[in-house]
């Protein structure tokens, strides 16, 4: 038997706010939409109706259990009204109706259970298919990366090597060799280290001299600021014609550690990268690190 307070009992639609409720849009929202909406329902102990079965009365029935009926009708119908509301149109219009609220939840969270495994299903696909092609541009492929690590949202568990972008795979590299450790920062003003594209003038007072010159540049610490030059040819590994991101991102990552040039031929931190061409750490620039990182 459950008991509804005199003063919940009190609550009817037009005391109840429903103009804070967040709005269902998309299976994008679905989860944070309802936690709020489980919230909500809690709260004005309507939740009684998704956890509990509908009471059964018959003409014997007592008059407090009479009274149980009415109330988890009441909380029903108040329920439905909620979750109604809590729907843009175009979603209402996508899920059948139901008499009880638990079943009309049910029926909108299989909608969108399903929806989240097609997009679970495609963001896999690109996080372990996606390449660089001359069909599209680095910036393409960065964009459909970022796109993937939606999975983040999703509580998919994948393995932290397929989430890197190669940038932070060169952060790692790096890391083996010092104290520090890299992690992604939830927004690009509060990362202590700052990688993006650039064109021309791009407003750090070093404009980039468009194609076949400056590849990129980065400002040691504690500026940390790393920029590609958008007007170059890049492709992410040995590709004629283009100059690989990870080769000059470990570069450009050992200025934003601190690290000059080297004299020495075939460290990552000689001054010269040439297209089609891919190189790893140098054990000049591991010493180099070391030298200023003390791992000891």
């Amino acid at each position: 038997m459950f008991v509804i307070s005199s003063a919940t009992s009190a609550i009817t639609l037009k005391t109840l706010n429903l103009a804070n409720i967040l709005i269902l849009i998309a299976g994008s929202n679905y989860k944070k939409w309802r936690r709020e909406i489980g919230l909500l329902l809690t709260i004005n102990e309507y939740d009684i109706v998704i956890d509990t079965p509908r009471p059964m009365i018959t003409e014997q029935s007592t008059r407090a259990k009479n009274g149980d009926y009415e109330r988890w009708t009441r909380a029903n119908k108040i329920a439905l009204s909620i979750l109604e509301s809590g729907m843009t149109d175009t979603i209402r219009g996508g899920i059948k109706k139901h008499e009880l609220a638990a079943e009309y939840l049910n029926a909108i969270e299989k909608k969108f259970q399903g929806s989240q495994k097609a997009k679970i299903s495609q963001y896999m696909s690109l996080l372990t298919t996606n390449k660089i092609d001359n069909t599209s541009s680095i910036m393409d492929h960065i964009t459909k990366m970022t796109d993937a690590e939606k999975l983040n949202s999703m509580d998919v568990n994948i393995a932290p090597q397929l989430r890197l972008r190669p940038q932070w795979r060169e952060l790692l590299q790096h890391g083996q060799e010092t104290h520090f450790s890299f992690s992604q920062a939830q927004s690009y003003e509060n990362a202590d280290l700052k990688i993006s594209f650039g064109r021309g003038d791009h407003g750090d007072g070093n404009p980039f001299d468009g194609r076949g010159g400056t590849l990129a540049h980065a400002f040691a610490p504690t500026i940390g600021r790393f920029q590609y030059d958008a007007d170059e040819p890049w492709a992410v590994g040995a590709v004629e014609g283009a100059y690989d991101l990870e080769t000059v991102a470990l570069h450009e990552i050992g200025h934003l550690l601190g690290r000059g040039h080297s004299s020495v031929e075939g460290a990552v931190m000689s001054s010269g990268v040439r297209t089609r061409f891919t190189q790893s750490l140098h054990a000049d620039d591991i010493q180099g690190i070391k030298s200023l990182y003390s791992t000891s």
